[in-house]
């Protein structure tokens, strides 16, 4: 490809005649379009060859779905299976006397906090529960960053409207995209704008996630996020 691309612009520069600022080709203006159109489709094909293999050098895979369709469950299926470093964290429920009153996070080392409970009491709130903003901020955002420094898979579960409440966390999620290491992590179903904008970046595969699908997708997920493949 770029050999072709020199060769015409060599062609284009030996066979064009400059006079007073006014070009004119030998081979006559037809020729001339001809080939400059040619080598504008080549240049742009060449273009989006490159940005298509930096977009493929690393998954970046959301997981959505409707709630309870087991996106953190497909996750866990997931990273249990995939050896070398892998940071970041996961949500999961807290229930007393069985009914939910509120989410606890995890890191990928080991440690925990209760994110949101019925319980806690402040401005950042919702629904019925109260979400607690610095576990975020000492545990989530610290984990995304160590992700990058470790440069292995990067685990977010999940982007959704308790999270986005931290700028800290926003700004270690667009890091964490920006970044060269691979990310799996999940994502609200419904709209908002700050998560809109993750669903609709050029590098995120969005998956919608199903009950029917969850076993095939977590051996999909376990070969294409597997340490030596070829990511796809």
């Amino acid at each position: 490809m770029n050999e072709l691309l020199k060769g015409l612009e060599q062609y284009i520069d030996d066979n064009t005649i400059h006079d007073d600022d006014k070009f004119f080709t030998v081979e006559g203006l037809l020729t001339d379009c001809i080939i400059s159109s040619y080598l504008f489709l080549l240049r742009t094909v060449s273009r989006l060859n490159q940005s298509s293999t930096l977009l493929t050098m690393h998954t970046k895979i959301l997981l959505t779905g409707h709630p309870g369709c087991g996106k953190t469950t497909l996750i866990r299926m997931v990273i249990t299976q995939i050896p070398g470093p892998i940071s970041g964290f996961y949500t999961q429920e807290i229930r007393s006397a069985g009914r939910r009153v509120g989410f606890e996070l995890l890191s990928l080392d080991g440690q925990k906090s209760v994110l949101a409970h019925v319980d806690i009491r402040g401005s950042h709130r919702i629904g019925k529960y109260g979400v607690n903003i610095s576990v975020l901020d000492e545990l989530a955002v610290p984990a995304l960053y160590r992700g990058i420094e470790e440069n292995g898979l990067v685990v977010i579960d999940e982007i959704g409207p308790m999270e986005i409440l931290s700028p800290g966390f926003r700004q270690a999620v667009l890091d964490v995209l920006e970044s060269p290491v691979s990310v799996l992590g999940t994502i609200v179903r419904r709209s908002i704008p700050f998560t809109d904008g993750l669903k609709a970046r050029l590098n995120i595969e969005l998956i919608n996630v199903k009950l029917d699908n969850r076993e095939q997708l977590a051996q999909d997920l376990i070969a294409r996020l597997s340490p030596g493949r070829i990511l796809t």
